[in-house]
């Protein structure tokens, strides 16, 4: 595999993860 494609796919799952992660705890103590 491409190593400049396996870092953009390891920063999109990142971010997806931290979006997701934020958006749980925002809900959790709005």
């Amino acid at each position: 595999m491409d190593t400049n494609l396996k870092i953009a796919l390891i920063t999109v799952f990142c971010a997806l993860s931290g979006i997701i992660t934020f958006a749980t705890v925002a809900i959790v103590f709005s």
